[in-house]
């Protein structure tokens, strides 16, 4: 788990030399987990034979040389986890991977066999926003209504006008629909 998300131009024991730094709550990067019990005579922070007093503490400052010391004995796993990853993305990359993947919760979560693509667009606006990107109703709208065929999602039409959105294919045609499929 993350503790929080700081900016540090500075190198991490000449290891970590990214400026974006992160505190861990007691996340151990070892495979397999290296015994305390091997290290406790060469590790200040251990205290010699009272070590046990000295780790009923999940969180613990430790010196830079204690540091190296384990780094020199551990097996470190040789990928970080994803969080520790600087991710980006292209707007139109981000869109298109929330609508699949909003489609995705509510087709395996909800019992619904389809819902106005209206109702979808705007959870998918709510939905963005719990990512932090914020996107007009109308935005949204014109986004899903060019792009819709690039998901491969099934639409129906509706004789109902208050449903109708505007979804255009691949060559540029378009065609009136108010349902989207979630069988």
């Amino acid at each position: 788990m993350v503790d929080g998300v700081y900016n540090d131009s500075g190198t991490l024991y000449d290891y970590y030399e990214s400026t974006r730094k992160i505190r861990l709550k007691g996340i151990k990067f070892f495979s397999p987990p290296l015994p305390a019990v091997d290290l406790r005579k060469n590790l200040s922070f251990l205290n010699g034979n009272r070590y046990s007093s000295a780790l009923k503490s999940e969180y613990r400052e430790i010196s830079e040389a204690d540091f190296k010391r384990i780094y020199s004995r551990a097996n470190f796993v040789k990928n970080f986890p994803l969080y520790l990853e600087n991710v980006s993305f292209k707007i139109d990359e981000f869109i298109l991977n929330s609508i699949n993947s909003l489609h995705g919760i509510i087709k395996r979560f909800d019992n619904r066999k389809q819902m106005d693509i209206k109702t979808f667009i705007r959870l998918l606006g709510e939905f963005m926003d719990s990512y932090g990107v914020s996107k007009s109703y109308d935005e949204l709208e014109e986004f899903y209504s060019l792009n819709a065929w690039r998901t491969g999602i099934k639409h129906y039409p509706s004789r109902d006008p208050e449903r109708i959105v505007t979804l255009y294919n691949s060559q540029g045609g378009k065609r009136d629909f108010g349902l989207i499929s979630f069988e």
